[in-house]
């Protein structure tokens, strides 16, 4: 059985309208949780990580995978937790979570344009938000197209928030 992983690093106190100056204080102040995610070569969404190789230990692989598509280095491995596992297609995708700070997150974000395999393996990084602010933002960003087991990991994460 191939076996993948990967990671969804999020953040909880993000304040993306903060320095927005068309909006009153509430709104200013109202706090989001946001997801890292990649938009891959096909136009599906998805998160960092890949296939774990013969012999790698799964966490070694997911730091490995984060060193490569978003340039994140450093990761202490207890820091990664599970999120969720999955078989399917005679595949083993496991999910582990990596929680930081907002704006760890959106240096994270533009850090990821200097990765060793950026536009080899996605075109890009956004922030999903996972709550609704104002209108049906997580439902828009459920009802986008995700790579292979992605929506059902994030579904986990936002049921645990």
């Amino acid at each position: 059985m191939k076996t993948n992983v990967f990671c969804i690093i999020y953040a909880t106190d993000g304040k993306p309208y903060l320095t927005y100056p068309e909006v009153d204080d509430e709104t200013k102040n109202k706090t989001v949780p946001f997801a890292l995610a990649q938009m891959r070569w096909n136009g599906q969404l998805g998160f960092t990580g890949g296939g774990v190789e013969k012999g790698e230990d799964i966490k070694d692989a997911l730091i490995r995978e984060l060193e490569e598509e978003i340039n994140l280095f450093n990761i202490e491995p207890s820091l990664l937790e599970f999120n969720h596992q999955i078989e399917k297609d005679d595949t083993l995708t496991i999910s582990y979570k990596l929680k930081v700070t907002y704006e760890h997150l959106l240096l994270i974000q533009r850090e990821s344009l200097n990765a060793e395999h950026f536009m080899a393996e996605n075109v890009g990084t956004l922030l999903l938000p996972l709550q609704n602010t104002s209108s049906n933002e997580l439902e828009n960003v459920l009802n986008n197209n995700f790579c292979y087991t992605s929506k059902e990991e994030l579904e986990v994460l936002i049921k645990n928030l």
